[in-house]
């Protein structure tokens, strides 16, 4: 038996009326389930306790909504629960049968959610639809990225033009904005992906390569003020363990650069302090000129 409609039956165990209640007043059953009873015995219809139930149901699917982003659409579902619930006595059979209506239906969206939110595999993310912002795919979870805004873009912008200026002509390397790059079970899509010549994906054509199965030589993060720091700088240290060289996470905030090594070792920067670029690029910055730039 499937898990709602196990929850379902054990729900409906609280609004058992007899054969001839539901003969003698025309009850429609089409809005709720009602168990039979065989024996001829009293109806057991106890309101406070479906209450408490559909305060429960309506709490965990409240919770349930929000997580997923959608909690404008139920406060307007469960108003409109409210003012039915209102124009019924508390008293009466067909008021139960709103609210068992309303209990079975609240199970049916925690359960929809609940599935939603399963763990998915690598392959199963891949034939998801693609997403604006970009949505990444990380021990099993899909997380998706926040709107760029202004001062991300401009600084993720001028950070791709400045090390292509430096590293394209010579071919050493070159930069990529939101480039996915799947590796080691993830797949994750830095701000600003830089990668040596020779490990850029190339196709049969001689073309470059639409898939990066591979980690970037240098990862650059900019933090969005809705996004959690910790998680960000966790993105930089996976690829520091799998083989990235070099990462970045700007805050600009703080106007402050961490800086991930290799065996994710970890410095913050500020002010003069120069940044460490990735060997081999000719290249030359501060802190205070990175986010000099936000300046017009």
């Amino acid at each position: 038996m499937a898990p709602l409609q196990a929850e379902i039956n054990q729900l409906n165990r609280q609004f058992w009326v007899t054969k001839a209640q539901v003969k003698a007043n025309k009850y429609d059953l089409s809005a709720s389930r009602y168990r039979q009873i065989e024996q001829e015995e009293p109806a057991s219809i106890l309101l406070e306790e479906i209450g408490a139930e559909q305060a429960k149901a309506e709490a965990e699917a409240k919770a349930a909504t929000q997580a997923m982003g959608d909690t404008a659409e139920y406060h307007g579902t469960k108003a409109k629960q409210q003012d039915t619930e209102r124009s019924h006595s508390s008293n009466s059979l067909s008021g139960s049968t709103e609210i068992s209506a309303k209990i079975v239906e609240t199970i049916r969206v925690r359960d929809r959610m609940s599935t939603a939110t399963q763990t998915l595999t690598l392959e199963e993310f891949f034939k998801l639809p693609e997403t604006k912002p970009a949505s990444e795919f990380i021990d099993g979870e899909i997380v998706q990225k926040p709107m760029p805004q202004g001062e991300h873009s401009l600084l993720q912008g001028e950070l791709c033009t400045v090390i292509n200026r430096a590293a394209k002509p010579q071919k050493i390397a070159s930069a990529f904005p939101e480039l996915r790059c799947t590796f080691a079970g993830n797949a994750i899509v830095p701000d600003v992906a830089v990668f040596r010549w020779e490990r850029i994906p190339i196709s049969p054509s001689g073309k470059i390569a639409n898939r990066f199965d591979i980690h970037p030589d240098w990862s650059i993060e900019i933090l969005s003020p809705e996004q959690s720091q910790t998680k960000v700088l966790g993105k930089l240290l996976y690829c520091s363990q799998h083989g990235t060289e070099l990462g970045w996470l700007l805050d600009p905030e703080e106007e402050s650069i961490l800086v991930v090594f290799p065996e994710q070792r970890v410095q913050l920067l500020s002010g003069t302090d120069q940044l460490p670029i990735l060997s081999g690029i000719a290249l030359q910055l501060t802190v205070e000129q990175v986010f000099s730039w936000l300046t017009l």
